[in-house]
């Protein structure tokens, strides 16, 4: 299990990022939709220059921080963007507005392939804004255990698997440590595909929630669809950039039993 805050982010590119979003879907805003659009997405049904900018934007933001680094001394490997899981999202703070519930993020590719999901958001979160969620084992955790529990749930109608109050519970025990971190605009949340999450549940929540998803897997275990057709081009002009020394913040720190991957 990995979960760690980075705070090392460029708050002012993350802030141009954000009002972009907002400017170029300012009609879903009024019209109070959650926003939840991919990379993918976004660079298939753009229909204005300022759209496909948007989304190169992203791109170069994500290839000239230090999270491709992060990913490649984790795992010793070559990263890669998942584009149609790299995604965005604006929720207005009613409750239910957009919430997603207990999960892991091996809804997405399962255990097998080696895959980090960077949650960043474009506001501040934890007080005014809902983040997210995070229920962790007291104890010793154990990740052949999270795998065979997730693994044994109902497939539901759109083919991921979540979980309810209860076998939260049964997953991490009655013992369990919660986790809601504050993260100002310039911090992220990293995390892999063993733990156990949701939109905050955040009572008196004023302002909406915006933030991207990217999810990172190892660029020689990619599935298929990835490096082909346009998405697979678009990855291809933002290769890695070297960034430099990078500091990392373990949640580790707070919880030692998941300090036990390289850093």
């Amino acid at each position: 299990m990995i979960l760690r805050e980075f705070n090392g982010l460029d708050s002012q590119a993350i802030v141009a990022i954000g009002d972009a979003l907002r400017r170029i879907n300012l009609f879903r805003y009024r019209a109070k939709i959650p926003i939840k659009l991919s990379l993918d997405q976004y660079y298939r049904m753009s229909i204005s220059d300022e759209e496909r900018a948007f989304v190169k934007l992203v791109l170069t933001f994500f290839w000239s921080s230090a999270l491709p680094q992060i990913y490649q001394r984790t795992f010793r490997r070559e990263p890669m963007l998942i584009l149609d899981l790299c995604k965005f999202r604006a929720q207005r703070p009613e409750p239910g507005h957009g919430y997603a519930p207990w999960h892991l993020d091996a809804n997405f590719y399962g255990f097998d392939i080696p895959m980090l999901t960077a949650w960043m958001p474009l506001v501040d979160v934890g007080v005014d804004a809902p983040g997210l969620d995070f229920r962790l084992p007291s104890g010793p955790v154990d990740d052949a255990r999270i795998r065979a529990f997730w693994e044994d749930l109902p497939v539901n109608a759109r083919g991921g698997r979540t979980i309810d109050d209860q076998q939260v519970a049964d997953l991490v025990g009655t013992d369990h440590r919660e986790l809601a971190p504050i993260l100002k605009t310039g911090n992220c949340v990293i995390f892999d595909q063993h733990v156990l999450h949701r939109t905050q549940i955040l009572p008196g929540a004023t302002k909406a929630r915006e933030a991207i998803e990217f999810r990172i897997v190892a660029r020689d275990q990619a599935p298929t669809h990835v490096m082909e057709g346009r998405a697979a081009d678009l990855l291809g002009s933002y290769p890695q950039s070297q960034t430099g020394q990078i500091t990392i913040t373990a949640l580790g720190k707070l919880f030692p039993q998941l300090s036990n991957q390289p850093s």
